[in-house]
């Protein structure tokens, strides 16, 4: 293990900080640093409750690494635009997040898979009492729908993308006539309708949704003016 009371060493990490804060933007507090430049391991509370110039919400922390209760599952894409706590306006603790390319729920199937252990253990353990699906404007995931065209190099990708094929169907029957742009958000709506489709065959969720413990919202996030649209559903 390399030998924290260095000085050089401790040089290093301390620059290492500054540039990475320089880099994204942050202020790096001054109890950070002494942290740092101490070469101590220790964390110190004030140095975790702000970040940016912007406080965190202020978490009982004690209280909250006994366990967890949060209020929803959020379904999204891993699309780099997109931070769920700021789309959700929630705080530390109070959500569940799934993300993959196209925010896509496979329906359900015993064999190992990701997403579908994630929304057992939501929905049997934690108990959330909702679970929003949300697509959002420009979503790579949904353009490879539409145009498959270079998906041969990437197959898992290729196959990932074969679940948004319901609801690429469903945008060809109810608007035919829709221009590329108009088709592409057409299909986020759509997609996200189709995954709530895709959710209610999981054992778990259809038995919450039929007793009223569990309730499905589909929002489409718009990056360009960050707004939610909640989506009416059948």
């Amino acid at each position: 293990m390399a030998d924290s009371s260095n000085p050089c060493r401790r040089i290093f990490l301390a620059l290492s900080w500054s540039a990475l804060a320089a880099i994204l933007g942050f202020q790096v507090e001054p109890a950070l640093s002494q942290v740092l430049e101490g070469g101590s391991a220790r964390t110190r509370p004030e140095a975790a409750q702000r970040l940016g110039g912007g406080p965190i919400r202020p978490p009982q922390f004690h209280e909250m690494a006994q366990g967890q209760s949060p209020n929803s599952l959020f379904i999204t894409c891993s699309d780099s635009r997109l931070i769920p706590s700021l789309i959700t306006r929630s705080g530390i603790g109070e959500v569940f997040v799934i993300r993959n390319a196209g925010n896509i729920v496979p329906p359900y199937d015993l064999r190992p898979e990701g997403v579908t252990a994630t929304i057992e253990y939501a929905v049997a353990v934690l108990e959330v009492p909702k679970i929003i699906v949300c697509g959002h404007t420009q979503c790579g995931a949904m353009k490879a729908a539409l145009d498959p065209t270079g998906l041969d190099t990437v197959p898992n990708v290729a196959n990932w993308i074969k679940f948004v094929e319901p609801a690429r169907l469903a945008v060809d029957e109810l608007h035919p006539s829709l221009g590329p742009k108009e088709r592409w958000l057409e299909l986020v709506r759509q997609n996200v309708r189709q995954q709530l489709t895709n959710l209610k065959t999981h054992p778990w969720v259809a038995a919450r949704t039929a007793t009223g413990r569990l309730r499905l919202e589909g929002w489409v996030y718009w990056l360009e003016n960050r707004r939610v649209v909640h989506l009416s559903l059948p």
